[in-house]
């Protein structure tokens, strides 16, 4: 029997959430990822490290802390009955409250740049995973197949990284184009977090050079 590959559980586990590119942030600009010093920086570090204007947050049921925003507020199942954080958020991201809500079926963290009320507010979406099925990180082919085809993306640029306690990791960032004709920029952090387990990073971002900052900083946290 052919063993699932990371990458396709990852494409899943996007699905099922209906956190996909049409839900992006957005922006009329195209913007080129500008390499990856970030990450080297990263790589770089003996020990995980958290960037100026970022906080670390810590990852419910994961054993993780990640870099965010300070600015964001996040929702994890621990603080979903906070009415207002939900609606605020919700509002950002141009969902309903029961929709985020029912996003934590899946996720472990959501967190939002609340700031922005237009509805297409940056954000970051966490999550973790253990199947048997699964080993090792996903290589670029099979990024290229569970992203590159049948999905509304125009380009995905993928990366092995060395997060900042020294393991691999792998970044992935995407541009697509929406069916309203909006170029929408996202990134993918995958990290194996124990045997058949791996964590992941989805983040929507204003352009993919923003989108590879916010993949760089959880890179280095971790």
């Amino acid at each position: 029997m052919k063993r699932q590959s990371c990458a396709a559980s990852i494409a899943a586990a996007l699905s099922a959430a209906a956190l996909t590119l049409s839900m992006s942030a957005c922006s009329t600009t195209s913007d080129t990822t500008t390499g990856s010093a970030e990450s080297s920086q990263a790589a770089s570090s003996p020990t995980p490290t958290v960037p100026d204007g970022y906080t670390r947050t810590e990852v419910p049921e994961t054993g993780l802390s990640i870099a965010i925003p300070s600015s964001w507020e996040t929702l994890t199942r621990d603080n979903v009955s906070d009415d207002a954080l939900v609606e605020r958020i919700a509002q950002a991201r141009g969902m309903t409250p029961e929709a985020l809500t029912m996003g934590l079926e899946r996720f472990s963290l959501i967190g939002v740049d609340t700031s922005d009320t237009a509805g297409h507010a940056e954000n970051l979406a966490a999550i973790q995973e253990t199947d048997e099925e699964l080993d090792g990180l996903p290589s670029e082919e099979e990024f290229t197949e569970e992203f590159l085809s049948d999905r509304e993306i125009d380009s995905g640029e993928y990366a092995r990284v060395t997060t900042g306690s020294g393991a691999d990791a792998v970044r992935y960032v995407l541009t697509g184009t929406g069916g309203d004709g909006q170029k929408h920029h996202s990134a993918l952090v995958v990290f194996k977090n124990g045997e058949h387990t791996f964590f992941a990073a989805f983040i929507d971002a204003a352009s993919t050079s923003r989108a590879q900052e916010l993949a760089d900083a959880v890179i280095g946290s971790l």
